[in-house]
């Protein structure tokens, strides 16, 4: 079940790296008894978190960003590229966005997530609301290549091409690690499902936090001029936004208290 949160408490998480707090206790004191990470204090009452290094958590993506790119899975998109690279953001980012796919016009042509098309100067613009630049956060797609009709136009992806990208996603998120996930659309909303189980629907969750999978999660409408068009205008989405800018300063506030 996923519960919609006021107040969420930062509730840290071993995906598939170790982590293990310290106190001044003479001995280690591990967060999850699996942890194969000995810690000794250097200062008495001082907690400290220790995980893998950021140089490791590039590595491990640059292993996952070759081997999407070698990916040929999907029949209908062998001859595109998936667009993951080091041009999605972050790995020390604590937020992560997630869309639906990359547009033809857009992230296809230019290897960069939301850039090169309206979609992405719309996001540009509505993250910029909040304080927000692309250096703070990773931005990523529930299908890593661009889904076309015959014609050349964009399309949804099929349901066997998000299956065949879910781990992808899965990995990406146990990599970046976010405390919070944001995403952009119903696409991207339902491809969570494939990571952990949730029964959201966009329309009732819109701009709202919810905790998922110890994170927090807030799904909002994806910035496309069609969708701002029809079904979320500007005013709406950056209130969205201002939610999403809540989230991120609940686990601020989490932090001070968590060091006084």
């Amino acid at each position: 079940m996923v519960k919609q949160q006021q107040i969420c408490p930062f509730r840290p998480q071993l995906l598939m790296f170790p982590i293990a707090l310290l106190t001044c206790s003479p001995v280690p004191f591990y967060l999850f008894p699996s942890s194969p990470v000995p810690l000794f204090p250097s200062l008495c009452g001082e907690i400290e978190v220790v995980a893998f290094s950021q140089a490791g958590t590039k590595r491990l993506l640059t292993a996952l960003i070759a081997e999407a790119a070698a990916c040929r899975r999907c029949p209908a998109m062998c001859e595109r590229t998936a667009v993951l690279s080091d041009a999605n953001g972050s790995v020390s980012a604590r937020v992560l966005f997630i869309g639906e796919a990359p547009g033809r016009k857009g992230a296809d042509r230019t290897r960069i997530p939301f850039s090169g098309d309206q979609s992405g100067k719309n996001l540009d613009r509505f993250i910029a609301s909040i304080g927000l630049t692309r250096a703070k956060i990773f931005i990523t797609s529930a299908a890593l290549c661009n889904p076309r009709n015959p014609s050349g136009a964009n399309r949804k992806p099929a349901r066997f091409e998000l299956e065949n990208c879910a781990e992808f996603l899965r990995r990406t998120v146990e990599l970046i690690d976010p405390r919070v996930v944001v995403t952009l659309g119903s696409v991207a909303l339902e491809s969570l499902k494939r990571i952990k189980s949730h029964e959201l629907i966009l329309k009732e969750a819109v701009g709202k936090v919810y905790e998922w999978d110890g994170r927090l999660l807030v799904p909002i409408y994806h910035p496309s001029p069609q969708v701002l068009a029809s079904h979320r205008r500007e005013p709406a989405q950056l209130q969205d936004y201002l939610v999403v800018a809540r989230a991120i300063d609940t686990l601020g506030e989490v932090h001070r208290r968590e060091a006084k």
